[in-house]
């Protein structure tokens, strides 16, 4: 650990760039403000040349460290890597400097804990955290894998402004600890990314929560909406097929705790709501709820709360819950951005796509072109097929509702079939 320490040290000394810690390699800062940094394994290389990003992949490293054409010969045969340089897309503007890490929590393509495969040397794509030159922070997968050599934005993390810097640190002492990234405010507040990226897309969609009703015709769900002004509304309810028949509403604030260092001393996650009834059409309903959870993110699944102290959220019967699972019902809080990363979403979700792609080198399509699919709004089109060079033939239709349902089209029988 001294050794460690050391080295830290001693890269923290000589790197320009707000990009400190003790792993992440950076250059020094040619005329012009040019930067360029590699991860500590050398796996990727990323330059941000006058506010704008792109990415390169050491190949050889791959191979070196992670037997990636064994990995994919076994799962993705046929597949054509690049070195790049790759442009970084959807960046909402210049970017003043950026962090390279391998943070499992943030690889949501979860390579290394396919169940089938064998673990390659614990194959994890780098997370690449971007410090805007807004004081904002956005952030992206370097994911070595994808198709089209493009490399899009996940999101802006929500509640990070006038950021300063970046760092890169083990997040506790000790042997288990696990590397992060941090940002600091100009407050001298530190963000650990582990827990902010999880919660991209926390505003702007609603959060539900869904289990087994009683019977066959009920269904039991609870609902949260957060907006960035610190407002909340929390519902729950019972619904049949057709129509919800007996439900609650409630309207309030919430407090949450993100920083390392809160002032208050408050873990970093802790959410506390306090709210009153607003509506309803069923007896008995608390009049008031207020209650601390524990909150936690992930880039594709949604959010999770566990129970800390207070009262308890209750469910649509009224039952108090000690653990939620929230899902998006818009994507844009689960990776993705409607118009922007069709082809990234569409292979992260459905594996015969990856087939198509992978192993009988297929080539994507998107050409913008919606369709409306029996009410479910526009759906973006993603075509997969043979790149004749003048000409795409289309062999394989995909449709990416805005709520992040994907439906394949059949044309034996001239429908679409939801797959995700």
């Amino acid at each position: 650990m001294k050794i460690q320490a050391i080295i830290g040290i001693l890269i923290l000394m000589f790197c320009l760039g707000a990009c400190t810690g003790k792993k992440p390699q950076a250059a020094a800062k040619p005329e012009g403000g040019n930067i360029s940094y590699k991860d500590a394994e050398g796996l990727v290389e990323l330059r941000i040349e006058n506010g704008v990003a792109s990415l390169s992949y050491e190949l050889d490293r791959w191979e070196e460290l992670h037997r990636l054409s064994a990995f994919t010969a076994e799962r993705f045969p046929g597949i054509k890597l690049s070195k790049g340089p790759i442009a970084i897309e959807g960046l909402s503007g210049r970017v003043k400097d950026a962090c390279i890490a391998k943070i499992g929590e943030l690889d949501y393509l979860q390579y290394h804990d396919a169940e089938d495969f064998p673990v390659y040397g614990n194959l994890v794509m780098p997370a690449l955290i971007f410090l805007m030159e807004d004081g904002g922070v956005e952030w992206a997968l370097s994911n070595v894998l994808a198709p089209d050599y493009s490399i899009y934005i996940e999101g802006r993390l929500p509640f990070l402004s006038d950021i300063v810097s970046l760092s890169f640190a083990p997040d506790r002492e000790g042997t288990r600890s696990k590397d992060t990234i941090y940002a600091a405010d100009r407050n001298g507040l530190r963000y650990d990314m582990k827990l902010l990226c999880g919660l991209t897309g926390f505003f702007g969609t609603d959060w539900r929560s869904e289990w087994p009703g009683r019977n066959d015709e009920e269904n039991n769900y609870a609902i949260l909406r957060f907006s960035e002004d610190g407002e909340v509304l929390f519902g729950l309810g019972l619904y049949d097929e057709f129509v919800d028949w007996n439900y609650a509403g409630y309207l309030g604030t919430f407090e949450i705790a993100l920083a390392e260092n809160d002032p208050g001393g408050r873990r970093p996650g802790t959410i506390s709501f306090h709210l009153s009834l607003d509506y309803t059409n069923r007896d008995n309903c608390p009049a008031s709820n207020s209650g601390t959870y524990f909150i936690s993110g992930d880039s594709l699944r949604g959010l999770i709360l566990w129970f800390q102290s207070g009262q308890k959220l209750l469910d649509g019967y009224g039952t108090p819950v000690e653990r939620f699972f929230f899902f998006s019902t818009h994507d844009d809080a689960v990776g993705y951005h409607p118009g922007e990363n069709e082809i990234d979403y569409l292979l992260a979700r459905v594996e015969k796509a990856q087939e198509f792609i992978y192993g009988l080198g297929m080539s994507t399509l998107v050409t913008g072109e919606t369709e409306d699919l029996n009410g479910k709004g526009a759906c973006h089109l993603v075509f997969l097929g043979t790149d004749l060079g003048d000409q795409f033939v289309r062999e394989v239709s995909y449709a990416i509702s805005d709520a992040g349902r994907i439906y394949e089209y059949d044309t034996l029988y001239d429908s679409w079939v939801s797959v995700y």
